[in-house]
């Protein structure tokens, strides 16, 4: 996870700071790579961001940085877009005179939201950090709950939490599920949460669970990936619908109503007792690059329910205050004084990252630039 930037630290830089130099380059390298997806194959990407910070460092770019010129992201984007546009065009010489020439808006505002992506991802470490070490029991996991609710069933390393007490827990085996869990992390050796996370993930993939509802099998937008193309794809198959990124779920749903879907596709007849099983299997077997199985999402609800104390709970909608209460068993007023009190420390933290690289007098209107962006 890369850093907000410091002016001083640029001016440092500027002055041939060797360590300074480093820094700059280890803390936008997971920006500017992600934002190198869209011009190369994500194979080539990591080899052609260490070209331009390369190409940065030999020919001295960060000299022409000037604080009066705007951010320093936004002249690093746009030595990277020209770089990659001169690279590709083999004209590198107008590229070395023309470096603050303007470059679209769009290319500017991608970097931009993945620069605030991960600046709202080291507040929300950070805010992990602060809520293992300080605060009481469930107001991190309200906090998490309703701000950043899963958008998939696969367990984040900030939705464990109290590793020691989990673990704990485990050791006591009050179920198989504790010792298939407990056993697999001490076969690996792990005592941290991105590998317990990694375990549980492990455990929602397998049918050692066994949990099966009916509820399950209906879709929602966690279940469904890159809907743009899901939908043109399902829409050649049923005309009669009229299905668009933004109904793609309901589509589906009722789809899984039909009696005779395994018409449309040519599968072998999927044997399950129940309509929506069979039909959720067949269109799970038809699109496995788009749809998550359902039985992913029912392992996820049983681990939640069963590890409450210690994980961030899924739900397929924004929750209300109420669900929330019901699902931690605490009343609805504790989980609106702990939204209200992690409110304010998130903004806390948010003030100060931000005011790592803009002056304290535009702190206020940088974060509301940073929220138009998403």
């Amino acid at each position: 996870m890369w850093k907000t930037t410091r002016w001083s630290q640029i001016l440092e830089a500027q002055q041939e700071s060797k360590q300074a130099i480093e820094k700059l380059c280890e803390d936008y390298w997971p920006s500017v790579h992600k934002f190198a997806r869209q011009y190369c194959h994500d194979s080539y990407a990591e080899d052609f961001v260490q070209e331009f910070f390369t190409k940065f460092l030999e020919n001295k770019w960060i000299e022409r940085v000037s604080k009066d010129r705007g951010k320093f992201r936004t002249f690093l984007i746009t030595a990277f877009v020209r770089f990659a546009r001169d690279k590709k065009q083999l004209k590198q010489n107008r590229f070395e005179h023309s470096m603050h020439d303007l470059i679209p808006d769009k290319d500017i505002n991608h970097f931009n939201r993945y620069w605030t992506e991960n600046l709202l991802e080291l507040v929300n470490q950070r805010m992990h950090t602060h809520y293992r070490e300080f605060a009481n029991r469930y107001e991190y996991k309200v906090f998490r709950t309703y701000y950043h609710p899963p958008t998939s069933s696969f367990y984040r390393v900030e939705d464990i939490s109290y590793l020691e007490e989990f673990i704990a827990f485990l050791r006591c085996k009050n179920h198989r599920v504790d010792d298939l869990v407990y056993q697999e992390l001490l076969l690996n050796d792990c005592t941290q949460a991105v590998h317990l996370s990694q375990i549980l993930n492990k455990l929602i993939s397998s049918t050692e669970l066994d949990e099966q509802n009916q509820d399950n099998y209906l879709f929602h937008n966690i279940d469904c990936r890159n809907h743009q193309l899901f939908a043109e794809d399902l829409q050649r198959i049923f005309c009669s619908y009229n299905i668009t990124a933004t109904n793609l779920t309901t589509a589906l749903n009722e789809i899984l109503h039909n009696e005779n879907l395994e018409q449309h596709f040519d599968v072998k007849e999927q044997k399950h007792e129940f309509r929506y099983q069979r039909n959720r299997a067949i269109l799970e077997y038809t699109y496995p690059q788009y749809i998550e199985k359902y039985l992913i999402k029912a392992n996820r609800k049983f681990l939640d329910k069963h590890y409450g104390n210690f994980v961030v709970p899924l739900f397929l909608y924004k929750p209300s205050y109420l669900q929330i209460a019901k699902h931690f068993e605490i009343s609805k007023y504790q989980v609106e004084k702990a939204i209200k009190s992690s409110t304010l420390i998130y903004k806390e933290l948010l003030r100060d990252e931000v005011s790592r690289y803009v002056c304290p007098q535009e702190i206020t209107n940088e974060i509301r630039y940073l929220q138009n962006l998403l």
